[in-house]
């Protein structure tokens, strides 16, 4: 059974502003052992991120400006996944494509080799919290075995924090209207355009409009993929 050490799970303080929280997580990382944090939602419907990192600037400029994070196999497992994994052990067990070999060469060159990703959840939607540990593989190792559950609770509060109240720093935003919303919630409980007509008091012809806008905003086929984005990304 992996050692759990003891470590102060606090709720953020109410009156913080976004830099404080930010600061605070930083400096929570760095007391949990680790040179440095990434956070993020996942989105597979985008060709942008959002993200909160203090790892290495040269790294976070490559992998946003090149869309590493449209091949990144450590976002990809933790999108299926609800256990952590190595940023080595999703590399190993990931096709050998052109953009991720040149990603991991980006990590090497950056010194980010040591990485835990730990998968995180909340009604906002699903994210990615990895953890860059700057010692050997032997220590980082080590540390990833007696802090595990410790590891999992810290970014569940990170990531929760987060997303409860800073959404727009993790999720894209698909600038849905008021009425949009309104109409995604509905098609979300599984009602008819009928039955929505009804509760929104507006005609058949007008829900039909908002579908189509909300199939056109989240990218999706169709209505069973706008609820499954609008859960997935954050959009509600």
């Amino acid at each position: 059974m992996k050692n759990v050490h003891s470590y102060p799970y606090r709720e953020f303080g109410a009156g913080l502003t976004f830099e404080d929280v930010e600061n605070l997580i930083f400096t929570r990382a760095e007391q949990a052992g680790f040179a440095g944090i990434f956070i993020t939602g996942i989105s597979c419907i985008t060709d942008d991120i959002k993200l909160i990192s203090n790892f290495p600037g040269e790294f976070i400029s490559a992998y946003c400006s090149n869309k590493y994070f449209l091949h990144d196999p450590v976002l990809h497992y933790c999108s299926q996944h609800h256990s952590p994994i190595t940023w080595h052990d999703s590399y190993k067990t990931a096709s050998k494509c052109k953009e991720v070999r040149l990603l991991q060469q980006l990590s090497l060159s950056c010194g980010i080799e040591n990485c835990l990703a730990i998968p995180a959840f909340t009604n906002k939607g699903t994210g990615v919290v990895s953890l860059y540990f700057s010692g050997d593989q032997a220590e980082f190792l080590s540390l990833c075995d007696s802090k595990y559950a410790e590891l999992i609770g810290l970014s569940q509060l990170f990531f929760g924090e987060l997303s409860r109240n800073y959404p727009e720093k993790l999720f894209m935003q698909f600038n849905l209207t008021t009425r949009e919303k309104e109409c995604l919630h509905f098609i979300i409980k599984g009602l008819s355009n009928l039955e929505i007509s009804r509760l929104m008091r507006v005609s058949r012809d007008r829900v039909k409009e908002l579908v189509s806008l909300i199939l056109k905003k989240l990218e999706a086929a169709n209505r069973t993929e706008a609820v499954m984005i609008a859960a997935k990304s954050g959009a509600l």
